[in-house]
């Protein structure tokens, strides 16, 4: 990270570092203010691991492809859908990474 007042600090997601400076050892349980109210470290830690670093490691050019062959199917809602529709709400999830709810 950077030091200074005036520099731009992120997060680095899982794997990005190589497992280096990716997750300082902290105290689980202390208390972190946030934009979104107290949060404990973690809590932080888990949000990193399992959301934050998905947004870095889906592959972009799967999404494309899927987009490509899909893009002029009917828009529907995928809470509702059931047998070929619930399916390839089910295979865009794995495509891009998100998890399955079966």
């Amino acid at each position: 990270m950077c030091e200074g007042d005036n520099r731009t600090r992120r997060l680095s997601y899982k794997g990005e570092l190589g497992g280096e400076k990716e997750t300082p050892k902290l105290n689980a349980s202390h208390i972190v203010e946030s934009s979104l109210g107290s949060k404990t470290v973690g809590d932080i830690y888990k949000f990193v691991n399992e959301k934050y670093t998905l947004l870095f490691t889906i592959n972009i050019f799967t999404i494309l492809d899927y987009l490509e062959q899909y893009s002029t199917l009917p828009n529907r809602n995928p809470e509702s859908a059931s047998g070929e529709g619930k399916q390839q709400f089910e295979l865009m999830k794995k495509i891009s990474g998100m998890p399955s709810t079966n």
